[in-house]
């Protein structure tokens, strides 16, 4: 009678509080989210819930959370690594395949659908069932195999160091085949000592540079060309503050 008496005082204390927090959401977005319950024997339905976006996550995931956190609990889905690594989140959100924890909630007037993955069965709500895909996994093994199989009941294979570092015989061979170096057109005989490098191979003749940079002429020129010997050219207002009638004209 007790538990009772307090149960009834308390309800519309919730419901009116239920009442406010919708009332007073700044930014309220509506999720229409697949409901399958196989205990009940119901036809799945679509079930509408508002969360309020500047409380929640920008995800999908995170909208998912917040209604079985603090909306309805009963709300089923899978989820694990958060990081679109495991798939677990896999779902159809607004009739695309996708992963809830990548996806962003895009505000829309109209309810954002959540549904579970097509052409699979359903456990409960978003939870496919995933047996017929294991299977077809497991049917094209699609992993390492070694060429020495060990026998059932043997032990697990244990990493040798020569497992750990690579022979890298073949790929030096390569290496030095195609010569990927620079060659001195002077190649010192076999048993002398190193290169030394000079003052001159540090610094690089750019003779041939400037003479080509030079033949294209890659700078501004003066209509009126100054006669040799005279003083450089000194840069007038009229110069720093380019004419634009030319380009006013045809912008009008």
């Amino acid at each position: 009678m007790l538990a009772h008496s307090v149960r009834s005082l308390l309800t519309p204390r919730a419901a009116g509080s239920a009442v406010r927090g919708f009332s007073a959401m700044a930014s309220p977005q509506k999720f229409a989210i697949y409901r399958y319950d196989p205990d009940k024997q119901a036809k799945p339905f679509l079930q509408e819930y508002t969360i309020d976006l500047k409380t929640c996550g920008p995800m999908i995931l995170d909208a998912l959370i917040k209604v079985k956190d603090e909306v309805d609990p009963t709300l089923t889905f899978r989820r694990s690594c958060r990081e679109g690594i495991c798939g677990s989140c896999a779902m159809n959100i607004n009739g695309k395949n996708g992963l809830a924890c990548l996806l962003y909630i895009e505000p829309s007037a109209k309810p954002i659908e959540i549904q579970p993955l097509p052409h699979t069965y359903v456990v409960k709500d978003l939870v496919p069932d995933l047996t017929n895909f294991y299977n077809q996994y497991k049917s094209i093994e699609p992993w390492l195999k070694r060429k020495d199989v060990k026998a059932k009941g043997d032990a697990e294979y244990f990493q040798s160091r020569e497992d750990m570092v690579p022979d890298l015989t073949n790929f030096y061979n390569q290496y030095k085949s195609i010569e990927p170096w620079l060659k001195r057109k002077d190649v010192k005989a076999k048993g002398d000592a190193e290169y030394f490098q000079s003052r001159e191979d540090m610094v690089p003749d750019l003779t041939n540079f400037y003479n080509q940079y030079k033949s294209i002429e890659p700078w501004l020129k003066r209509k009126d060309v100054k006669a040799k010997g005279d003083a450089e050219y000194f840069q007038s207002r009229e110069d720093m503050v380019p004419d634009l009638t030319n380009f006013y004209n045809q912008y009008k």
